[in-house]
């Protein structure tokens, strides 16, 4: 009897651990279906973030064959990509030598893609014919043991900023050839108008002055003879001027003399008109081509203007000479110097003239203030023929 008793207490233990299980088995299933539905629900919103993202976001197999991509993606290349078609062996993709950034990615790395084109015609003729430049990011996403097993591409369509750039690029290449253009005409006008003044003046008032000087010759009357040296030395002094300023039109002693000797010519008629010293460091001759020796010629001629209008200086050094494919030139002063805002703004014209003729010929061109508290202007030029204009 006391064995029925104990039996029957041990069912009814058994009983009440059984439902006691039971009960927890249904609140873990219950558990379970919370966060099955919250897991579910969280797909969903990350669906509808990845779907809605207004970015382009491509997804890759291990393989590199399209899982799915968002709108934003398909709205970029108006195409779905074929289902046997692996980006990883994309010969646009392979031109551009992007496989090898594809490589790191299959191997676990963060990969970033500066720039690249691509147009969706070449993958099939059916899609659209849609050059696009694109910048992308792309990820790994891993399996459980820390093997990738898909990517995740994020693209940015910079198609219209290219356009724009090249389109700049255009209309400063264009911008160049008609500077270029322009200054061809300017000096061709100045060599005409040089050619013009020494016709109609400097021959002439030679001819005059060798008049005067045979009448002073046959003259002893004292008051004309001062007279006749006065008109002489005026003639004289015309024609310095004139002289001066057909060098500085004309290019024709850039052809007969050479850059050094013309800048030398230039130098001497400039330091006894100013009273202001000027030494040339250069080894005489130096042959470039007659562009280059213009720009520079030009540009000296600009700056000593620059020091005898603004400078207050009292002694100028212009340093020239050849090194290599390249032609260095620097002027120096030792006046007052020039203001940092004149030099940053870029608005003064006769700077950026300088400027402009130097660029124009590929070379590059510098001014700053120096340690005499005067002006530096330093230039340099390729001197080869790829710059010919």
């Amino acid at each position: 009897m006391e064995e029925s008793k104990k039996t029957k207490a041990q069912l009814i233990k058994e009983n009440k651990q059984l439902h006691e299980k039971l009960r927890i088995a249904e609140e873990a299933n219950s558990t379970c279906q919370m966060d099955l539905s919250a897991s579910h629900k969280n797909q969903q919103m990350l669906q509808g973030l990845f779907d809605n993202s207004p970015i382009p976001i491509q997804f890759l197999d291990k393989e590199g064959f399209s899982i799915s991509e968002n709108k934003a993606h398909k709205k970029l290349f108006e195409a779905t990509p074929p289902e046997k078609h692996s980006f990883f062996e994309d010969k646009q993709f392979k031109d551009q030598s992007i496989d090898r950034k594809f490589k790191l990615l299959k191997a676990g790395k963060v990969i970033s893609i500066e720039s690249s084109t691509y147009n969706a015609i070449e993958v099939d003729p059916k899609f659209p014919d849609k050059p696009l430049w694109i910048r992308s990011v792309g990820f790994p996403i891993f399996d459980k043991f820390g093997v990738p097993e898909s990517y995740v591409l994020m693209l940015e369509d910079f198609t219209q900023r290219k356009h724009a750039e090249q389109q700049n690029e255009e209309l400063n290449r264009q911008l160049k050839q008609l500077t270029e253009y322009l200054q061809k005409v300017r000096e061709n006008e100045r060599q005409h108008l040089a050619d013009e003044m020494h016709d109609a003046f400097s021959t002439p008032l030679s001819i005059i002055e060798r008049r005067l000087k045979d009448i002073r010759d046959n003259n002893t009357d004292e008051e004309s003879l001062a007279e006749i040296e006065n008109m002489i030395g005026q003639i004289q002094n015309s024609r310095d001027l004139i002289r001066k300023l057909i060098a500085e039109m004309g290019s024709d002693l850039l052809k007969d003399l050479g850059i050094v000797s013309a800048i030398k010519n230039y130098i001497a008629v400039f330091s006894k008109r100013n009273n202001i010293i000027v030494q040339l460091h250069s080894k005489d001759p130096i042959h470039v081509n007659p562009d280059v020796a213009n720009m520079i010629y030009r540009i000296m001629l600009e700056s000593l203007n620059n020091v005898a209008c603004h400078a207050r200086a009292t002694e100028v050094s212009i340093i020239l000479k050849k090194k290599a494919d390249k032609l260095f030139c620097s002027i120096a002063d030792n006046g007052i110097g020039i203001p940092q805002q004149a030099i940053d703004s870029n608005q003064t014209y006769g700077l950026l003239s300088m400027k402009h003729r130097c660029e124009n010929l590929g070379g590059t061109f510098a001014i700053n203030n120096n340690n005499l508290g005067g002006t530096s202007i330093e230039l340099s030029v390729p001197i080869t023929s790829d710059f010919l204009i």
